[in-house]
């Protein structure tokens, strides 16, 4: 069974001098992990940790999210692929 999930979060070890921090995105699959900057940056305050995305009511903020889904579903897409192929060889193998 194999295992996989995605979460963003802000690295505030790594703040910088205008105070935002970078947003990573982190995929674990079977409990290996893999981090990647997504370029772009946010403040701490208007970070919410629980959700993985932004509280601000602001434009940016909202495009922020918006942009935060694009990328969740890019990376959801080859486990996703995957997963159908998985059970399309499944069913090949039932039939025979």
């Amino acid at each position: 069974m194999e295992t996989f999930t995605l979460h963003f979060y802000i690295k505030k070890e790594k703040l910088r001098k205008d105070g935002t921090c970078p947003i990573y995105a982190r995929i674990t699959v079977n409990h290996k992990r893999a981090e990647i900057a997504i370029k772009r940056f946010i403040f701490p305050a208007e970070w919410d940790m629980r959700r993985g995305e932004t509280e601000g009511k602001k434009a940016f903020y909202r495009e922020l999210n918006v942009y935060l889904d694009a990328v969740r579903t890019k990376l959801y897409r080859p486990h996703r692929d995957l997963m159908d192929r998985e059970e399309a060889t499944l069913g090949l193998l039932k039939i025979k």
